[in-house]
C-alpha cells in the first residue's frame, strides 16, 4: 500500500477522530494527520498550508453533517478555492448516517464511509485510490 504524506480529516465529533486517528496509526499509512471541527476550518486551513506553499493533503475525509459550514458547503466552497484544479485531493464522505438517506447529494464517483472508520474501511479506502476506482480527485 502507498504511504500517504497526509490525510485531513473534517468532523466535529471528537470521539470519531480519535478512533479515526488511531485506525490511520494502527496501520501507519500516513505521516501526518490533520483534524478540522468544521468545513469553514477546513477552507481556512487549506488556504493557509496554500499561502505558506506547504504540503497540501493528499486525502480529505469530510463530515457530511457539521455545524458552521458541512460537507457540501465545504465542497462548493472547496471548488472556488481550487478553481485552477491544480489541487486534487481525494475526497470521501464519512457519515453516522445511513447512505441510502444521502446518497442523493453525492456524485456517483463519490466515496461514502459510515462511520465509526476502522482498519478495514481504511483498507477499502486506500485500495480504491491506489486502483483509481470510485474516488474522484477533488469535486466538481
Amino acid at each position: 500500500m502507498k504511504r500517504i504524506e497526509n490525510i485531513l480529516i473534517i468532523d466535529d465529533d471528537p470521539i470519531h477522530n480519535y478512533i479515526c486517528k488511531k485506525a490511520i496509526h494502527k496501520m501507519d499509512c500516513c505521516k501526518a494527520v490533520h483534524f478540522e471541527s468544521n468545513g469553514l476550518l477546513g477552507i481556512n486551513y487549506l488556504k493557509n498550508l496554500i499561502e505558506k506553499e506547504k504540503p497540501l493533503p493528499e486525502i480529505i475525509l469530510l463530515d457530511v453533517y457539521m455545524p458552521v459550514l458541512d460537507g457540501f458547503g465545504f465542497i462548493e466552497r472547496f471548488n472556488k478555492l481550487n478553481a485552477n484544479k491544480e489541487y486534487s485531493p481525494y475526497i470521501a464522505f464519512i457519515s453516522a448516517s445511513e447512505k441510502s438517506k444521502e446518497h442523493k447529494r453525492f456524485d456517483q464517483k463519490t466515496k461514502f464511509i459510515s462511520k465509526p472508520i476502522d482498519t478495514l474501511k481504511l483498507e477499502d479506502l486506500f485500495l480504491c485510490i491506489s486502483s483509481d476506482q470510485s474516488v474522484p480527485h477533488g469535486m466538481s
